[in-house]
């Protein structure tokens, strides 16, 4: 129990700075729309967002300001640590993994256990999604998730999945961290491996996990093309009990083995006489910890040695409730390497996290500021300036209308290459080379002579394809992306209010595509299929002549197969009589005979005229809808300019006096010198070093909310 007190205060310090951080903006939106904007909003309104569209008063661009103050805050307290679990299968990467959650989130004891990435995490609401390689997703029920996981439900991947994806309110679990448990390295097949550092560069902090004998040749080599995605890694010595004494001796072994393999280099100030050799013989000899801990902090090497299934025995397992408990958990070691994770991501990731946060709190000020000076410098004017004013705003509008059209027409065509040039790397390079591949081992085959080892090869070859057109098209995404944003921003310089563009997003269109429809195992499958079961249509059709009736074999009652036998009847019929179809395999491939190839050619036009799809369809749209989003914007942002320009013209015309507008530009200055005042105390170092240093925060962020009650009081 203290222990779990001991790791919920470590949270709470990081928990507590960056929940006044995002405090400081979220007060800010009943300041600025009460107070600049002209609105009548509720602050405290259970439903902000909700508060937000109820402003008749206001319009959209000013409402959107205030929606990038809410989405700031909010995603700011929701935000959670990536922690990943490496190794090779069987090392007990999912037994650690379980033991650090305080829950049973990862299957263990099987073959290979997991196959697929599996992300389980806290959150209020029960959710499991599967993730498959093309991007789409699919909903299934919580006891579902080990068929998708486990790797006896999901042999080599073959139903092509890249993640599963379970969040639970009923799982104890700290809910700052996503647990991620990855398919084993050197397992059956080596898309597990490539799943495993695909995902690697996302963590906050990997946990490389090796058993006995500790770190191997090819854990280190895994180790080193790792260690420039993340650099901070955690190596875990997973030590049965009757090893675990010898902890000091193995981990001078593997830091001697890191150092020949250039993972660092001695620190000749620290260590001025001697090699690393003796050095840490000398440790391992002495079975001096002191002198250990003290070259692993020197050379920054998080290195710790444990017995994870003692761990998960007393935190997990059969053994939880045991009255020595909390002394097995500390006999374990494990108990030191969750505290210190867990500091090192509060104390050193959730520093990054809050100092990211606060650039980017530092431009929303700065549009806050710019937008309230701006409001000042039109109280100023008198009655003509005011009106010359809105024609000069007339004619701008018109000129950013055509600019839109202009740099739309350009980037569109910027697209168009781009995307010319990904059709011609997957068609004539990459599925040039998978056919060719495919069409040497297997193309003259008859593909009812193709027995399930041989289909499942091709099917994995095709997934690895798969996966690199996936990735392919997603990196033309992210240049699709720079182009759009690049003609935004060429908009957006022409512009007074840039904040009214914060809502542009690229079209979904890109994101929904369907990978699995363009490509995939899942079409051999279906041409393979296709062609059996077309043939058994046909047998079956000439043993029935039409009059409906067939037996199928000795043990099979007859059948009603229909007067027109097709391929609606002969699927399903082969999914329920399975045995006899098969055995009639050998039959079909007597006599009829279809190379493989023929289904390989037709897997390439179908990944053509799936990809002809997309450049009719998806890129005209993605333009459209940028031009009709910037020109809304544009038009939304001159609308409010005049409304506001005709509501101060109204106000001078009928009254407002040189001293009303003194007091309001005066109260408007209030409030930028009180953003200004925010803004300083935005100060990296100052909550880099709040947070590192587990002080409270409170200090740094005073006075929105009594500012705000000099005007409600």
């Amino acid at each position: 129990m203290e222990s779990k007190q001991n790791l919920e205060h470590t949270f709470s310090q990081f928990n507590e700075a960056r929940e006044m951080l995002a405090k400081q903006f979220y007060d800010l939106i009943g300041l600025i729309a009460n107070h600049v904007f002209s609105g009548n909003l509720i602050p405290d309104a259970q439903n902000v967002l909700e508060e937000i569209h109820k402003q008749n008063n206001m319009a959209e661009a000013e409402k959107n300001v205030l929606k990038h103050l809410y989405f700031y805050s909010s995603h700011l307290q929701s935000s959670k640590f990536l922690l990943g679990v490496l190794g090779r299968f069987k090392s007990g990467k999912s037994t650690l993994l379980n033991a650090i959650a305080g829950e049973e989130i990862s299957p263990m004891d099987t073959r290979i256990s997991t196959g697929v990435l599996n992300f389980t995490f806290w959150q209020e609401k029960e959710e499991c999604k599967v993730v498959f390689d093309s991007g789409q997703e699919m909903s299934i029920p919580v006891s579902e998730k080990a068929f998708y996981v486990d790797y006896r439900h999901n042999p080599d991947n073959e139903k092509g999945i890249h993640s599963v994806r379970h969040g639970s309110p009923y799982l104890k679990l700290q809910p700052e961290i996503i647990f991620v448990d990855t398919p084993g390295l050197e397992a059956v097949n080596r898309i597990h491996e490539e799943i495993t550092l695909d995902f690697v560069a996302q963590c906050h902090a990997a946990i490389v996990v090796s058993c006995y004998p500790p770190f191997g040749s090819t854990e280190l080599e895994f180790y080193q093309r790792i260690k420039s995605s993340i650099p901070n890694i955690f190596l875990v010595q997973n030590l049965p009990g009757d090893k675990l004494g010898d902890w000091i001796k193995l981990e001078a072994q593997t830091l001697e083995n890191l150092h020949k393999m250039s993972f660092y280099s001695l620190d000749k100030e620290a260590y001025p006489q001697g090699d690393v050799r003796s050095i840490l013989n000398r440790i391992a000899d002495s079975q001096d910890e002191s002198a250990l801990l003290k070259f692993k902090e020197i050379h920054k090497i998080h290195l710790y040695s444990l017995n994870a299934r003692d761990a998960y025995e007393y935190l997990v397992g059969g053994k939880k409730d045991s009255p020595d408990k909390q002394g097995k958990i500390e006999e374990s070691r494990f108990a030191k390497f969750q505290k210190e994770l867990y500091d090192f991501l509060t104390q050193h990731k959730g520093a990054e996290l809050v100092r990211d946060y606060q650039k980017k709190g530092k431009v929303i000020l700065q549009e806050l500021t710019r937008m309230i000076e701006g409001r000042q410098s039109l109280l100023r004017k008198n009655l003509t300036e005011i009106e010359k004013e809105i024609k000069e705003k007339e004619n701008q509008r018109q000129k950013a209308l055509n600019m839109v059209e202009m740099l739309s027409d350009r980037s569109n065509l910027k697209m168009i290459s781009s995307y010319k040039a990904l059709k011609s790397q997957i068609l004539d390079q990459d599925l040039q080379k998978l056919i060719e591949e495919l069409d040497k081992s297997y193309g003259e085959w008859n593909i009812f002579r193709l027995n399930k080892g041989q289909i499942k090869e091709i099917k994995a070859r095709v997934n690895e394809f798969n996966r690199l057109f996936g990735q392919r098209f997603q990196e033309w995404v992210k240049e699709v992306q720079k182009v759009i944003l690049e003609a935004r921003d060429q908009i957006m310089a022409n512009l007074e209010n840039h904040g009214i563009f914060g809502k542009l997003e690229l079209s979904g269109s890109f994101s929904q595509v369907s990978m699995g429809e363009i490509s995939g195992a899942g079409y051999i499958d279906y041409g393979f299929g296709l062609a059996f079961h077309g043939g058994i249509a046909y047998i079956l059709g000439s043993i029935a002549g039409g009059s409906g009736i067939a037996l199928l074999g000795a043990g099979f009652a007859p059948v009603l197969i229909g007067a027109a036998i097709g391929l609606g009847v002969s699927i399903p019929l082969a999914k329920k009589c399975a045995p006899a179809l098969e055995s009639a395999k050998e039959f079909l491939s007597k006599i009829i005979k279809r190379p493989a190839n023929s289904i390989f050619q037709n897997f390439r036009n179908n990944v053509k005229e799936k990809l002809d799809e997309i450049e009719r369809a998806v890129l005209d749209t993605a333009m459209d809808n940028f031009k009709r989003e910037v020109t809304e914007n544009i038009n939304e942002y001159f609308k409010l300019f005049s409304q506001r320009m005709e509501e101060l013209k109204n106000k001078k015309s009928h009254g407002m006096t040189q001293k009303d507008c003194e007091l309001e530009c005066e109260n408007l200055q209030n409030i930028v010198l009180q953003l200004q005042k925010i803004g300083e105390a935005l100060d990296s170092k100052q909550v880099a070093e709040k947070v590192t240093t587990n002080e409270k925060v409170e200090g740094l962020f005073q006075g929105v909310k009594g500012y705000l009650k000099k005007f409600t009081t």
